[in-house]
């Protein structure tokens, strides 16, 4: 699994199982929770609204939203990556 922090393209492939260009709350919740350190009842509990912020078509979240300022990749960069 590429890092995140290093390889955020390669990140977002192989967390799209299904290859379809998106990434499902349920995807990125399981492979955080296995690749940081996190508190699992803090994720299970924060992760669903912030998920609405950036998924807001509700069709899974994609490159661009992943990428865009304020998403998925700068909160896991921001809160879970310890340099």
């Amino acid at each position: 699994m590429p890092q995140l922090a290093t390889h955020p393209e390669g990140w977002f492939a192989c967390v799209d199982l299904e290859a379809n260009g998106r990434l499902s709350l349920p995807q990125v919740q399981q492979v955080l929770l296995t690749q940081f350190p996190v508190d699992h009842q803090l994720l299970d509990a924060t992760l669903p609204a912030l998920w609405g912020r950036w998924d807001r078509d509700g069709t899974g979240l994609s490159k661009r939203e992943f990428v865009e300022r304020g998403g998925l990749l700068d909160f896991v960069r921001q809160h879970l990556i310890k340099e």
